[in-house]
């Protein structure tokens, strides 16, 4: 028995490396930020009332979608080396909860992903979400973003820098925890 916790659980680990995408905070409006919809009805561009930190957030309004349909926001080209960790971060909020559809996408990867769809489940309520993940092949790949039912989401504070984060500690007052999941 550990006994009673002395503290919260603290990350022992930080990306260590350079950002990689390009207009993170939407300083410079959608800049590095193109967007389409694929059999939806929608539009993306800056917020500059509803954000998390100004000047603005990424908002995409989708109103209609077809079967199969979805509303894309990406970015490339993003250099990945194959086996290196990476650490995707982002402040995200919708109208009503929803899911978000990330993935890394390249020719030059197994099944043309570089790292395989991730479902993030946005609510009303700012909320920050970090994933560490290692890339599965060395490639110029694309971050593709995906809504595919009709809401509103708006994201900000995008980042994507080699490392990992996933290494925590917690101290109890008959010793310690290390939860180490990473890549």
């Amino acid at each position: 028995y550990l006994g009673q916790p002395l503290g919260p659980m603290v990350r022992l680990l930080a990306p260590t490396g350079a950002e990689m995408l390009q207009n993170g905070s939407f300083t410079n409006g959608t800049t590095s930020w193109p967007a389409y919809p694929f059999g939806v009805t929608g539009t993306a561009g800056v917020d500059s009332v509803t954000f998390h930190s100004g000047p603005g957030a990424l908002r995409v309004d989708v109103t209609a979608v077809t079967p199969g349909g979805e509303f894309k926001v990406w970015q490339d080209p993003l250099p990945l080396v194959h086996h290196q960790a990476y650490t995707l971060s982002f402040w995200a909020r919708a109208s009503s909860t929803t899911q978000l559809v990330a993935h890394l996408y390249s020719d030059s990867c197994p099944s043309y992903r570089c790292w395989n769809d991730r479902r993030f489940w946005v609510t009303p309520e700012w909320q920050r979400y970090e994933v560490s993940f290692a890339a599965n092949a060395t490639a110029s790949a694309g971050l593709n973003l995906f809504v595919r039912q009709p809401v509103t989401v708006w994201l900000d504070d995008m980042s994507l820098r080699p490392g990992d984060t996933g290494l925590f500690r917690r101290d109890f007052e008959h010793g310690a925890v290390l939860l180490n999941y990473t890549n």
